[in-house]
């Protein structure tokens, strides 16, 4: 719920969360492409204020139920040993938390870099995608060489790659087909599963 907060206040939108549809009217115009891109950023900022609602009341949920349990267990326990066990709980969920914000900072702070280096939509996966021919037209073919990377978050990240243009932003817009390709998915599953043995 924080890190969606900081999200908004940062003007960002966090990987998971944004909205890799293109027109399916008109030509591929720079000027569509860049009003489509603001939109459906607006989008997804709209979106995460939904999840910050839901997430609030689930935790007023959550603690209403805690202090109920909380009161339960004192009437059928000894005090000191309640107190034992809710110290025991705490510090565990300090430790938890610790986890969590390194965690989400560490995602913060790679979708900051999307950012700064113009990789919102085409951030460095484990793949780079060589286009063979347009993807405005239909039966696009695409090929993918797999890049070996420690962090998949600096791959082809640099400040010189970043759309400096329109034409740029244009190409970037393009490659957000990809992810409705089905060699696209392999990789995404690829990558969630490093992810989740990291």
């Amino acid at each position: 719920m924080t890190s969606l907060t900081k999200y908004i206040e940062s003007g960002r939108v966090p990987r998971g969360l944004h909205i890799l549809i293109l027109p399916t009217l008109g030509d591929m115009d720079p000027d569509l492409l860049e009003e489509w891109r603001t939109q459906t950023a607006d989008c997804s900022t709209k979106l995460m204020g939904t999840l910050i609602t839901q997430a609030k009341r689930r935790m007023d949920e959550q603690i209403t139920k805690i202090e109920q349990l909380t009161k339960d267990l004192e009437k059928i326990a000894n005090q000191q040993e309640v107190s034992n066990q809710l110290v025991k709980m705490e510090e565990r969920i300090k430790n938890k938390e610790k986890e969590i914000k390194l965690h989400k900072a560490h995602k913060f702070n790679r979708d900051k870099l999307d950012y700064e280096h113009g990789r919102i939509y085409t951030f460095a996966r484990k793949y780079d995608i060589a286009r063979t021919k347009d993807v405005s037209k239909s039966g696009a073919e695409v090929a993918i060489h797999h890049i070996s990377a420690d962090d998949s978050s600096e791959i082809g990240s640099s400040a010189d790659e970043a759309p400096q243009n329109k034409s740029d932003f244009q190409g970037e817009m393009r490659l957000m087909q990809w992810s409705h390709h089905p060699l696209a998915k392999i990789a995404d599953m690829a990558e969630e599963a490093e992810d989740e043995a990291g």
